[in-house]
């Protein structure tokens, strides 16, 4: 399950973002399963973009496929 915590003025909140998904369906390497590299979070205006890879039952192409999402932050006030 991929989350992201918000903290505006000292509370926190999370939120769900993607998944869950099964680490077992990834592949298989010599450390064990894996889903790749293949991660970022950036800052953009009112919240931040993800990139992430999941395994099966969200990967549809392959074992393992690259997501991305918008976060958007509550406006404070």
């Amino acid at each position: 399950m991929v989350r992201v915590v918000v903290r505006p003025r000292h509370h926190w909140h999370a939120s769900v973002i993607a998944g869950p998904f099964d680490l077992h369906t990834a592949a298989l390497t010599r450390e064990g399963d894996f889903v790749g590299d293949y991660e970022g979070l950036e800052a953009v205006p009112g919240g931040f973009v993800a990139l992430y890879a999941m395994a099966k039952p969200e990967a549809k192409l392959g074992a393992t496929d690259v997501f991305f999402s918008r976060i958007t932050l509550p406006r404070e006030g």
